[in-house]
């Protein structure tokens, strides 16, 4: 079996007890957080999706434009991009990365936020759909000859994808939902399926719901299992620090959340089912309360005050003739990083609360994810 860790760039920094700051597609936040997860090795990154985001696939294309070999996994929703564009759109950036490229199925739970988008099916309607919606993604990576497809949602007469993936085995499918209808689709179509930090016999009875569901296709998916670590040298420090968070979270809801997507609708009974007392991010006081997800936060170096800090400091310690105070600032903060994960590793495995699947003590990502860990049989 093979592991592979996979973190989160999101569009901007914000997090459960983070308000968001900046624009809707933060550059600078986009290409740090991606060369950090590649410089600390990480083989995946999340690029996340919401009815009022700025779009998956294209942030997806400037994280493989300033990276090498990070690979990507970008979640889409079917349903609002006819699925023989969409596959040549996938297909065409898995060409331009070199076969790095994964997309996370997202057929969503919340019908307000579907709404948004004009969708108006019921839920078992919308995985009908995804089911046909991956049927076709299919047929055009890996059909030869024009093909006609008839369902009841998508008809295609003679479509063909004159554009292949880069990997021979095609794009890796992901797909999340625990609903009856969406574990039909699941077993049908799903290479790796995702699924929450639950507790062992949740996790343990959904991922025989799946086998069982796939078994009827002749079908072994590995699986994905979404965490959040909190970090601390005991058992009873992580635990108090993970309090800390929570009522750190909770007073950022009360006051009004954190600003992610300011129309936001309300939640549906998809992941968001998990409390904020099941996603916590790092504790007052710790210099990271500003920090991107999957980024190491060094004397506050994520939030723009700490930066500005950061940079000062270097100043005074360059030398003429010597490295720049960019360079500098740069050169320590991958000091740190390597730091991180070299302490990471030789903690060895995964420990619940205590340690964790990422190399930085506080892998931030907002509502999707901190950490990922996926494993294949």
């Amino acid at each position: 079996m093979s592991i592979e860790f996979i973190g989160y760039v999101g569009h901007f920094n914000s997090s459960e007890s983070v308000r968001r700051t900046g624009p809707a597609v933060d550059i600078d936040h986009i290409e740090t957080v991606a060369k950090a997860h590649e410089y600390v090795g990480f083989d995946r990154a999340l690029v996340a999706f919401h009815s009022t985001s700025a779009e998956s696939i294209l942030i997806g294309q400037h994280v493989a434009s300033v990276t090498q070999r990070l690979k990507l996994m970008i979640a889409h929703r079917p349903g609002f991009t006819a699925p023989t564009l969409a596959a040549r759109q996938l297909a065409t950036l898995d060409q331009f990365s070199r076969g790095r490229v994964a997309v996370h199925i997202i057929t969503g739970g919340n019908d307000a936020e579907l709404a948004q988008d004009g969708d108006h099916l019921t839920k078992d309607e919308r995985y009908a759909r995804t089911a046909e919606y991956i049927d076709i993604l299919r047929r055009e990576w890996s059909s030869e000859t024009p093909f006609d497809y008839d369902g009841a949602y998508y008809r295609v007469r003679q479509g063909f994808g004159d554009v292949k993936p880069n990997q021979p085995g095609g794009i890796p499918v992901f797909f999340g939902g625990a609903s009856d209808a969406a574990i039909a689709v699941a077993g049908q179509h799903a290479d790796i399926y995702a699924l929450w930090g639950e507790t062992y016999a949740q996790v343990g009875e959904l991922a025989g719901r799946v086998r069982t569901a796939a078994a009827k296709f002749n079908r072994k998916p590995a699986f994905s299992l979404s965490l959040r670590p909190v970090l601390a040298d005991t058992e009873e420090k992580a635990w108090a620090k993970a309090e800390a968070i929570l009522e750190r979270a909770k007073a950022l809801r009360q006051a009004g959340g954190d600003g992610r997507a300011p129309q936001q609708c309300p939640q549906g009974t998809g992941p968001e089912r998990f409390a904020a007392e099941r996603r916590v991010p790092p504790p007052a006081g710790s210099g990271s309360e500003g920090a991107a997800p999957g980024q190491m936060p060094v004397d506050g170096y994520c939030s723009p005050d700490g930066r500005q800090r950061q940079f000062d400091r270097a100043r005074r310690h360059a030398r003429p003739g010597g490295r720049s105070p960019g360079r500098l600032l740069r050169d320590r903060y991958q000091q740190v990083l390597a730091a991180r994960v070299r302490s990471t590793r030789r903690r060895g495995a995964i420990r619940p609360r205590t340690a964790a699947a990422c190399p930085a003590d506080h892998c931030r990502a907002p509502a999707k994810s901190r950490g990922r860990v996926s494993a294949r049989p």
